[in-house]
């Protein structure tokens, strides 16, 4: 660990993954990362990879050299190989602090794949007759959360659930922002 790297980065489980102190069966690692399934999967194949330099997110590869970020990278390409993934293809995902999703303090990729993946995240393929089949943010968070609480993973301090849980479909939910947004200008 570099020195002036952030406490809670340097005594989060990556960190102490990354330097060895806590095992973890690897489907992939190098000189740069070491990559391992998610405790939590969202995917039938789900694996986040580390790279060995901690650091807090993204917004911080700066503080990477050109071939640790390289690296980084390269060993996401990788893992996707090695797990079969390339050929179907796969989703690439790195949440950023708190709104963005980020549980644990330190960088790390999460791959998933194995099904066909929707968009946006979250959501499973719907159709209008499908209620509620959708995975909710605060739903999954609160898992992610209670999971990490079990097994002493350290969360994001200043981590909040989402306040409300959208059961509407996101096609009914704009349809209904423009139908609204239509009836505001026609009553001008």
């Amino acid at each position: 660990m570099e020195a002036d790297t952030p406490p809670d980065v340097a005594s989060s489980i990556f960190a102490k993954i990354a330097s060895g102190q806590i095992p973890v069966q690897a489907a992939y690692e190098d000189d740069f990362v070491i990559a391992f399934p998610d405790i939590t999967p969202v995917a039938p194949i789900h694996i986040l990879v580390i790279p060995k330099v901690a650091i807090r997110d993204i917004s911080c590869i700066s503080q990477l050299t050109p071939a640790e970020a390289a690296g980084f990278l390269n060993g996401i390409a990788k893992t996707a190989d090695v797990c079969g993934l390339v050929a179907g293809g796969f989703r690439t995902v790195m949440n950023t602090g708190v709104e963005g999703g980020q549980t644990v303090p330190y960088l790390h990729a999460h791959i998933l794949g194995g099904r066909q993946l929707s968009w946006p995240p979250g959501e499973t393929k719907m159709n209008e007759n499908d209620e509620e089949k959708q995975v909710s943010r605060r739903d999954f968070l609160r898992r992610a959360t209670s999971d990490a609480a079990k097994t002493g993973m350290d969360v994001i301090p200043g981590a909040k659930l989402a306040s409300t849980v959208v059961k509407t479909p996101w096609w009914k939910t704009l349809a209904s922002w423009k139908s609204d947004r239509t009836k505001t200008e026609e009553d001008k």
